[in-house]
């Protein structure tokens, strides 16, 4: 299936299906989830200004209220090429203290991109990662990694496994190659911002 030429301004889940095409998409304002598809390719497309209206409580909570651009996991055969991630978990008019009287503070829970230790056969190539509210890209299940861009996130990129479930560590080898890293984010929050400048 192929999905094309479209503008997403409320986020969406794909939660089945394989063989799927996404391509020349813009997504805005909730984020997009896919979990569970196979053989996934998202290319020419932007995922820019996603973020959480209002916090759950009465104050922004980082684990809590995150929102990252774009969320993957379970998916085996990713190609990710040619996007645009801008501006992601957090807007301008945050306050420090985390009040509910500004927007979306930025926190290590928020990323660009987020694929998690669940995806494999994952390539991320040709695309632009700026501005994120943590990482710009976060590849928890490792990857071909490739001729990417990274412009002003609070932590560049990071690919590495973790303990699923109990079940161990969990990810693949990672291929990191001619990618440029510039201009370190200094986005900061009260609690839960992460790292700085990383």
């Amino acid at each position: 299936m192929v999905i094309q030429g479209l503008h997403f301004v409320r986020g969406g889940k794909v939660l089945e299906g394989e063989n799927l095409i996404f391509d020349d998409l813009m997504f805005s304002e909730e984020p997009i989830a896919i979990q569970g598809p196979d053989n996934v390719t998202i290319r020419n497309s932007s995922v820019v200004d996603v973020v959480r209206d209002s916090p759950q409580g009465s104050k922004w909570v980082p684990h809590v209220d995150r929102a990252s651009g774009m969320f993957i996991r379970e998916t085996d055969g990713l190609l990710i090429e040619g996007m645009l991630y801008d501006h992601n978990g957090w807007e301008e008019d945050y306050r420090y203290d985390l009040s509910a009287k500004g927007g979306q503070p930025p926190s290590m829970f928020s990323h660009n991109l987020y694929l998690q230790n669940t995806t494999s056969d994952v390539t991320v190539r040709d695309s632009i990662f700026m501005q994120g509210a943590s990482y710009g890209l976060q590849v928890r299940g490792g990857g071909f990694i490739e001729d990417n861009v990274f412009i002003d996130n609070n932590a560049a990129l990071t690919f590495l496994g973790g303990d699923y479930r109990g079940e161990g560590p969990i990810g693949n080898y990672t291929l990191l190659a001619d990618n440029v890293v510039t201009s370190a984010g200094y986005k900061t929050a009260a609690e839960g911002q992460g790292a700085l400048g990383w």
